[in-house]
């Protein structure tokens, strides 16, 4: 009897040591610009893409990676299977309008994308606060209402997209730090961005944090709204942990 427990011991030992190597870790990517033209009033250098390069990646990363979306990748975390595939997904912050030709070339594709937006932005209605002291530090002639009016997506051009390809998710009502406002506040925030986007039929529930900056705290807040905290840390997806892992999208062409 000991030497079948024994035997059923070292079996299950090695099943967990087989499953660990075999299931791959899920990516998700994040990016905000992506587009032939950098602007340096609306551009940071850190967040801007060229749409030439972000197609070269892509059709690299074809080779080792099948593109899902994000509601996959969750679901996908949450069953205790072996990943036998490497999963990738793509995340786009913001909402910039520039970026609407990369957009339209994922869903050519076939490759599945969210848009986590601030509701507040969308039609040019405003800019973020941190985004306007950047073009006024380039351009002290800068008018807020000159900078907003072609910067974000507007609804009609976010209901061109593809249901099929494109979902769309909470990066807040304003794009600002939650870890520095009380908890009711950033609920404010969040439900309203919600609720701002109940107008679109593929909305899930994710949230984005800004910056990717979070708390214990700010996470119960997400996760009282039914919503899923999305981070930007730089770390890969495993297993179900509560909430998914982002990292910055890799820049890889062809020499």
């Amino acid at each position: 009897m000991k030497s079948i427990n024994r035997l059923s011991h070292l079996i299950k030992k090695a099943y967990r040591k087989v499953k660990r190597f075999w299931r791959h870790p899920i990516r998700v990517f994040c990016l905000h610009q992506v587009n032939d033209v950098y602007d340096p009033k609306t551009c940071f250098e850190c967040d801007w893409l060229s749409l030439q390069v972000f197609i070269q990646t892509i059709e690299l990363m074809r080779a080792d990676y099948t593109f899902i979306s994000l509601e996959e990748a969750y679901k996908r975390l949450n069953q205790r299977r072996i990943r036998f595939r490497n999963f990738a997904v793509i995340t786009f912050d913001d909402g910039y309008r520039s970026s609407l030709p990369a957009l339209l070339w994922l869903e050519s594709q076939g490759i599945p994308y969210t848009l986590f937006l601030n509701s507040k932005y969308l039609d040019g209605r405003s800019i973020s606060p941190h985004l306007f002291e950047h073009a006024l530090s380039i351009d002290p002639l800068s008018t807020e209402s000159q900078i907003a009016s072609n910067l974000y997506l507007t609804e009609d051009s976010i209901k061109t997209l593809s249901l099929r390809w494109a979902s769309l998710a909470s990066h807040g009502y304003e794009h600002f730090d939650a870890t520095t406002c009380s908890r009711e506040e950033f609920a404010k925030q969040l439900q309203r961005c919600m609720d701002d986007l109940s107008i679109f039929p593929n909305v899930i529930p994710f949230h984005a944090y800004t910056w990717g900056r979070h708390s214990k705290e700010t996470d119960k807040v997400v996760t009282s709204l039914r919503l899923v905290p999305v981070l930007v840390d730089g770390q890969k997806n495993l297993n179900a942990d509560g909430v998914i892992h982002r990292e910055l999208f890799p820049v890889c062409t062809r020499a």
